[in-house]
């Protein structure tokens, strides 16, 4: 309030005494204003621990596919020939490699100008052929040149807005800067000899001197003694596993090298301790919230939270659960390659895991496929989890219907509908980020309403004391007026 006073008819400091008074008033606001952090702080938490538990289901997609499961060593003989690197399950074996020759693009260049910005090279249209892939078929194509913007460089342009999914145009000087020669030189975008330049043609334009200065043809290379080619330097499906791009030709016999690839038993259990991390990451997270003493109370804000429960059965279940094509398995026949548990994982009282480093070596090296069909995708439907995926697919999958938004279904798998739109069931963390906020914006209405109502109250205490002071003053002046004598004269 703009208006100020300090009884100066009472004598009381009536400035103090409201501003005590509103104070008092204003507690409730306080309050909500500390619950309100208090949720704030929880939706902090929230993303923290939904950030954990993406880790951990990100891990899980990794290493539920064999490529991001295996790990191999890759030696190479002689470096510099090509750039290989494993891509799937090769063999274990070694290989033989020699670079014939590298892919190339087809390249034509004309005879040169002086200034490439100088018009009067003529309007005419520059027409040629090239494969189209969408198509499967040759592509025709006839690049308009307009009399007026017909310089060397505006032939370039036109090339390249006309006709540049097949072909670049580039404007190069081949002299020198005191006797400049300005070349056009057009290049096919793609290697290999079934992307040549067919039938270029100038008509109009006056571009002389056409010259085929390199011709679109294959990579060849000779692969454990059987020649292989391809329309780029990249080798990605002759070899299982393997993808080579050939970076050096042979001269005279010197391209050539040998390369070995075998399991990495070491790197495995690498990226099996990454997962480990992972997830006890999750667990402590949860531990930490849900500590209690006596003393100190509960150990987070999240402090009987269900979501902390939900995420740990989740997690755990999915990856220790035992089906019921496991179960029969063991019961039958069981070759110790039938359940997560019997590969070394361990779990503590506190619900974290680790390895019996012991027998997870033995293990791996015992029957490594047999190891990793625990653990990876089965090469079935995609889009279905059974019993036959690994424990990383089902966990990944286990996450998603735990955090995930999804479409609420019938019986029959069919969307079920409320007022004509499809219902959404929000994933755990969506929901209760919702419930969180929903109580923060409820309560920024409360403190709103709160807020008016102090306003008011002060402005009646300030008016109630300056009609006090008011009051005083004149029984003030009255009481002067008596004991001065002049109301009783003489």
């Amino acid at each position: 309030m703009a208006i100020s006073f300090g009884g100066l008819a009472s004598g009381l400091d009536t400035n103090a005494i409201i501003t005590q008074l509103v104070a008092l008033e204003r507690r409730p606001i306080q309050i909500l204003e500390g619950r309100q952090a208090e949720q704030r702080a929880t939706l902090d938490l929230f993303g923290t621990f939904e950030g954990l538990v993406k880790d951990l289901q990100k891990r899980a997609q990794e290493l539920s596919k064999s490529s991001g499961f295996y790990a191999f060593d890759l030696q190479v003989g002689t470096e510099g020939i090509a750039n290989i690197s494993v891509t799937g399950e090769p063999q274990n074996t070694s290989h033989t490699l020699s670079v014939l020759s590298l892919a190339s693009a087809d390249r034509y260049t004309f005879d040169g100008v002086v200034d490439p910005d100088a018009t009067g090279l003529g309007g005419g249209t520059i027409s040629f052929d090239y494969w189209d892939d969408d198509a499967g078929a040759l592509a025709s194509y006839s690049v308009a040149v307009t009399a007026g913007t017909d310089s060397l460089n505006d032939v370039a342009a036109a090339i390249n807005s006309q006709a540049g999914e097949a072909v670049s145009a580039s404007v190069i000087n081949t002299g020198t800067e005191v006797n400049p020669n300005y070349e056009l030189v057009l290049t096919g975008n793609d290697t290999g000899a079934d992307y040549a330049v067919q039938g270029l043609t100038v008509a109009g334009v006056n571009l002389t001197g056409q010259t085929q200065i390199g011709t679109a043809s294959n990579a060849r290379a000779e692969v454990d003694g059987l020649i292989v080619e391809r329309s780029s330097n990249l080798f990605s499906d002759v070899i299982e596993g393997l993808s080579f791009t050939v970076t050096q030709a042979d001269l005279g016999g010197t391209a050539q090298t040998t390369f070995t690839v075998e399991s990495d038993i070491e790197g495995v259990q690498e990226n099996l301790r990454s997962f480990v991390d992972a997830y006890n990451a999750v667990i402590d997270f949860v531990n930490k919230q849900e500590e209690y003493s006596e003393d100190g109370g509960p150990g987070g804000l999240l402090f009987g939270d269900p979501a902390l429960r939900s995420v740990r059965s989740t997690i755990y279940g999915s990856l220790f659960g035992v089906s019921p094509t496991e179960l029969a398995t063991l019961q039958t026949n069981n070759d110790g390659f039938v359940t997560v548990g019997q590969m070394g994982l361990e779990v503590d009282v506190d619900g974290r895991i680790s390895f019996d480093e012991t027998t997870l070596s033995d293990k791996l090296s015992e029957d490594l496929d047999k190891f990793a069909e625990l653990f990876l995708f089965d090469d079935g439907d995609p889009d279905v989890v059974s019993d036959a995926d690994g424990a990383f697919v089902k966990l990944d999958d286990a996450i998603q219907q735990l955090i995930g938004d999804r479409l609420a279904v019938d019986g029959n798998g069919d969307p079920i509908l409320v007022g004509g739109k499809e219902l959404q069931i929000e994933g755990l963390f969506n929901r209760r980020r919702d419930t969180i906020q929903t109580v923060i914006d409820g309560m920024d209405d409360d403190i709103d309403r709160l807020e008016y109502g102090v306003e008011k109250f002060e402005e009646g205490l300030i008016l109630q004391y300056a009609r006090l002071e008011e009051l005083l003053g004149r029984l003030n002046s009255q009481a002067a007026y008596l004991n001065s004598g002049a109301a009783f004269p003489t």
